[in-house]
């Protein structure tokens, strides 16, 4: 079984069958509305090349609302666990890394499957998504050894290559392509997101590593901060007052600069971006 965040899946979900209020089970012909444009989900790119149906879960509803789905897919399903899995590691920051760029999203996950009870955190790939480091991730999944929670760890073998590669064909992830190209060989250097980020590539991107979501809690204060919200906007509006600028603002920001600019935001260059990224950052840490 796999899930997928998505945010206004109850307001703008197409095709497919709703699970409850927060969640949906959606196929390869899936896809939203947003500002009148079609927007095709990236886990309906996973479903059609697995030719299985994909779970959804609308973030709208918060951390609450998050748990809720949880439940009503194990429900509907039969399952008695849940997996969670994030690419990089940035779902261990602590808050106040320079280098976070999408901290929401991954605490609102943490929060959600840490109420679960039956449940556990994986991490794949550290450092892949260009956020927290490799070496930060990695004395994260250290400090969480040292309070019992590290479970032990598993490798990506290369009997799964053309899997992966068909996989990626279709869904777009930088961050889960940097295990692909770990698992093929490449060691070096390499740039994501329009490059605004590098990444250091070496064989520890193909591990996960499985850990209690007890401990990773107990160490970052997003996830701690957005439990018990019950809308997306009460979680973005907790993370900001404490001083924590998401993925959310950023979007924001860059839609602003944008308009003022007379530029398409789509074609923004790096230096732009990081120029924007920065200076959100630093005005939300100084209020």
């Amino acid at each position: 079984m796999i899930l997928f965040p998505a945010l206004f899946l109850s307001r703008l979900f197409k095709t497919g069958k709703m699970i409850g209020n927060h969640a949906a089970i959606i196929n390869g012909c899936s896809y939203a509305i947003r500002s009148g444009n079609k927007i095709v989900f990236e886990a309906t790119r996973v479903a059609e090349t697995m030719k299985r149906d994909i779970y959804l879960i609308d973030i709208w509803g918060g951390v609450r609302g998050y748990t809720e789905a949880l439940k009503d897919i194990m429900c509907y399903t039969g399952a008695d666990y849940v997996v969670g899995i994030d690419v990089g590691g940035d779902v261990l920051a602590m808050g106040d890394e320079d280098e976070l760029w999408s901290p929401l999203a991954d605490a609102m996950g943490l929060a959600a499957i840490y109420d679960i009870g039956s449940s556990t955190l994986m991490v794949y790939s550290p450092g892949a998504d260009g956020e927290l480091p490799e070496e930060v991730v990695l004395e994260r999944i250290s400090l969480i050894a040292n309070m019992g929670g590290y479970l032990g760890s598993i490798g990506v073998r290369r009997e799964y290559t053309k899997f992966y590669e068909k996989l990626l064909e279709n869904a777009h992830s930088e961050a889960s392509r940097i295990g692909l190209l770990a698992l093929k060989g490449f060691y070096g250097v390499k740039s994501i997101r329009s490059r605004t980020r590098k990444i250091s590539v070496s064989p520890v991107n193909t591990i996960v590593f499985i850990l209690a979501p007890e401990p990773a809690l107990n160490i970052s204060k997003p996830a701690q901060l957005v439990r018990n919200t019950e809308s997306f906007v009460e979680a973005w509006r907790k993370l900001r007052e404490n001083g924590i600028a998401t993925e959310y603002d950023l979007e924001n920001a860059i839609l602003e600069y944008s308009r003022r600019a007379g530029k398409d935001p789509r074609r923004l260059s790096a230096s732009e971006i990081i120029r924007i990224k920065n200076h959100l950052w630093k005005t939300v840490k100084d209020k």
